[in-house]
């Protein structure tokens, strides 16, 4: 499964090597839940992967990815303490965006991701124990800056959020500003690096 992902992410880089370039993106995160009655980016995570990118214009450039991202929830108490809590959340998470240039090598990101779970764990100081289930889909908006260190590399600095839940309680809307559905947000500092093109 992963070498026929891998090889629809060379295939047009191949193809048109002028036009496609393969990049290489790795992150580290910090995520929350709301609607888990916990605050703070807590949760560290990694999130990483391949994608291609395409120049559309002097300034536009869209691209897309493969990414394994890990996100959840986390309590500023330490494992021993009886308030601990820890929610794992495992994604598999294609993203589209569109990079616009603006000045002194910077450039604004956005787009939207959809993410799969792969798989979810929830931990007390007690052990693990099985929660409401978790939708396997994620679909979210993103947003942020690239600021350009070389010609094939770039820090980068990402805001992410749920437009669904993640987690449906009972009793409450599908609704991104109402109830206490649980939906992910997160800050995602990293670099990206051109593999193949110019």
């Amino acid at each position: 499964m992963y070498k026929v992902i891998l090889a629809l992410l060379l295939a047009p880089c191949v193809l048109f090597g002028q036009d496609f370039k393969l990049r290489l993106d790795a992150s580290l995160l910090g995520s929350q839940v709301s609607g888990d009655y916990l605050a703070g980016f807590n949760k560290i995570g990694f999130s990483g992967g391949v994608g291609i990118e395409r120049q559309l214009s002097k300034l536009l450039r869209v691209n897309t990815a493969i990414w394994f991202t890990q996100k959840g929830s986390r309590s500023e108490t330490n494992p021993t303490s009886i308030d601990y809590y820890v929610m794992r959340l495992n994604y598999l998470e294609i993203p589209l965006l569109i990079n616009c240039s603006l000045i002194n090598k910077t450039s604004l990101t956005s787009g939207i991701s959809t993410g799969v779970l792969v798989n979810s764990s929830e931990q007390t100081a007690f052990g693990k124990f099985k929660g409401g289930d978790f939708t396997a889909l994620d679909l979210n908006f993103l947003l942020g800056i690239e600021y350009q260190l070389s010609e094939k590399v770039a820090l980068t600095f990402t805001y992410g959020q749920s437009l669904l839940p993640i987690r449906e309680i009972a009793g409450t809307s599908i609704n991104i500003f109402a109830g206490n559905d649980q939906y992910n947000s997160w800050l995602k500092l990293g670099f990206s690096r051109i593999l193949i093109g110019q």
